[in-house]
């Protein structure tokens, strides 16, 4: 029952470059075959990755002008 671990060394600088690269962890996990998700995720956070990814500060702002959606009117086949 031996199995291969995960994590090689190869595995995890491709995850560094990766993740540095702007990936997201559903497109790492397609890119090195990993089984899920939650793996990628665990392994970034105890690298001590996760969450210190820096976004510009125009992407996360949000304008003060911009009006509000107006609520969206369902009409159902022969109603008006």
């Amino acid at each position: 029952m031996d199995r291969e671990p995960v994590w090689t060394r190869g595995r995890t600088g491709a995850l560094r470059a990766l993740w540095a690269e702007g990936k997201t962890t559903g497109q790492i996990v397609r890119i090195l075959n990993v089984r899920s998700r939650n793996a990628v995720i665990g392994k970034l956070n105890r690298l001590g990755l996760l969450g210190i990814r820096r976004r510009d500060k125009a992407s996360w702002k949000t304008p003060a002008t911009a009006a509000p959606a107006a609520p969206r009117r369902f009409t159902f086949e022969g109603t008006k």
